[in-house]
C-alpha cells in the first residue's frame, strides 16, 4: 500500500487490515509507516497484520527496486494478493526530482513514473518466482477524473516537456516558468498518463496467463492532503465549494472506491483493465484519450520504463 500515511492510502491500509489482509504499509518516511503500522495493530489487536516498509520516494528508482524485493524476500514469505497504489502528489510549483534521465517535475515523477515502475519492478520480481505463493494478483492504481479534460495537444505538449527535463540537471528551482502548465493541468497529464500504463500494464500481464489484472480506482473528490501545498485561502475556498456542491468525499468514502477496485472478478475484465468510479465502484471507461491512441501509449511506455538491476531484481 503507497501512499499509506494518510488520505486515501490509510483509509484503505485500515480497511483492508479490518478485512484480514496482512499490510506492507509503504511511505515516503519509514517513521510514517511505523506509525500507521501500529494504528493498524492497535486497531484489529493483531500485530500480524502490518508491516512498516522502508521509506520509498518514488522519484528514486533505488528505492522503488529496494521495496520490490522486500516484497519478495524469503523472510516476510507472501502470499500477495494486492498492490495498491495511493500516493499522489499536486505540486504548486516546478519542482524537478532525480537527476540526469530520471530528472522529472514532480508530479510526473510520482503519479505517472514512479509508480509504473514499482508495478513493474513487482511483477518483474513476481515472474522470477520470488514468490512462494502465485494466487491471483490485483493492482490498483488511483487515478482521476480530470484526465478526461486534457486533449490530445496538450498531452503531448507535456510530455515533450516531461522528457525535455530528464535530458537536463535536476534542479531545486521553486519558481514556475511562465509558460508550464498549471498545478491542476499538470497534474490531469500525470494522471492520463498513469491511467494509460495501467491498461497496458494489464494487457501485458494478462490474467490468463499471468494470473495478473489491473484495475483503476478513481474516488472523485476527496478531501485528503493532496493540494496541500494551495495557499490556505485557497483550499479554504475549495473545501468549502466542494461540500457546498455536494461533490467532496472524505478519505473512507474514498478508499471505498479502492475496496472495490481490489475485488472487481478478474473474469469481468478479460483483456481490458477496469475503471471504478466513486464509492460505489461504478463500472465506467476512462477517456478514449487513455485507451484509443497507439502512438501516445508507446510514449508513455517508454517514459515509464526502467531497466532492471544489474543481474536482474533476483540480485538486487
Amino acid at each position: 500500500m503507497t501512499g499509506a500515511s494518510s488520505g486515501i492510502g490509510r483509509a484503505t491500509a485500515r480497511a483492508l487490515a479490518s478485512r484480514g489482509f496482512h499490510v506492507l504499509v509503504s511511505c515516503r518516511r519509514a517513521s510514517d509507516a511505523r506509525a500507521v503500522s501500529a494504528e493498524i495493530v492497535a486497531l484489529v489487536g493483531d500485530d500480524a497484520r502490518a508491516t512498516a516498509m522502508p521509506g520509498m520516494d518514488l522519484a528514486e528508482l533505488k528505492e522503488i527496486n529496494a521495496t520490490a524485493e522486500a516484497c519478495a524476500s524469503e523472510k516476510l514469505n507472501l502470499n500477495l494478493r494486492v498492490v495498491a497504489c495511493c500516493a499522489g502528489v499536486m505540486a504548486c510549483e516546478h519542482r524537478v526530482v532525480g537527476s540526469g534521465k530520471d530528472a522529472r517535475e514532480t508530479d510526473a515523477a510520482v503519479n505517472a513514473i514512479g509508480t509504473s515502475r514499482l508495478i513493474s519492478a513487482i511483477l518483474h520480481s513476481r515472474s522470477e518466482k520470488r514468490y512462494h505463493h502465485r494466487e491471483h494478483l490485483r493492482v490498483v492504481c488511483v487515478g482521476s477524473f480530470t484526465h478526461r479534460a486534457v486533449t490530445r495537444e496538450e498531452f503531448v505538449e507535456w510530455l515533450d516537456r516531461t522528457d525535455a527535463t530528464s535530458s537536463s540537471t535536476a534542479t531545486t528551482s521553486t519558481t514556475r516558468p511562465p509558460t508550464a502548465f498549471t498545478p491542476a493541468g499538470a497534474y490531469a497529464c500525470s494522471k492520463l498518463a498513469a491511467t494509460m500504463r495501467a491498461f497496458v500494464t494489464h494487457a501485458s500481464w494478462s490474467p490468463s496467463a499471468c494470473s495478473v489484472s489491473v484495475v483503476v480506482a478513481d474516488p472523485g473528490l476527496v478531501d485528503t492532503r493532496i493540494n496541500r501545498e494551495w495557499p490556505p485561502s485557497l483550499r479554504r475556498f475549495y473545501v468549502f465549494v466542494a461540500r457546498l456542491l455536494g461533490l467532496l468525499s472524505s478519505p473512507s468514502q474514498g478508499a471505498d472506491a479502492v475496496l472495490h477496485a481490489c475485488f472487481v472478478p478478474p473474469s469481468a475484465l478479460g483483456d481490458v483493465a477496469g475503471y471504478v468510479y466513486g464509492a460505489n465502484g461504478a463500472r465506467v471507461r476512462p477517456s478514449t484519450l487513455a485507451t484509443d491512441d497507439a502512438k501516445l501509449r508507446d510514449r508513455v511506455c517508454a517514459m515509464t520504463f526502467a531497466p532492471p538491476p544489474s543481474g536482474g531484481y533476483a540480485a538486487w
